[in-house]
């Protein structure tokens, strides 16, 4: 079960609480406004608790036709 991998849940509340979640599309840690309730485990307090758990995912640049 990896947290990378689901997606960010704000949640029905209306709480407004800034967190950091990993999104996928991206290949990063973004900020998200959490509402407070019903979210999920991609949701950290700091971006490098993000981080830590779901690293960058590294530039791979097109391969070579030569």
């Amino acid at each position: 079960d990896n947290v990378c991998s689901l997606s960010i849940e704000v949640g029905p509340c209306k709480a407004s609480i800034p967190r950091y979640g990993y999104d996928a599309a991206q290949g990063k840690c973004i900020k998200f406004f959490y509402g407070g309730c019903r979210g999920n485990a991609n949701n950290f307090e700091t971006l490098e608790d993000c981080r830590k758990k779901c690293p960058n995912k590294p530039c791979t640049p097109p391969p070579y036709k030569g």
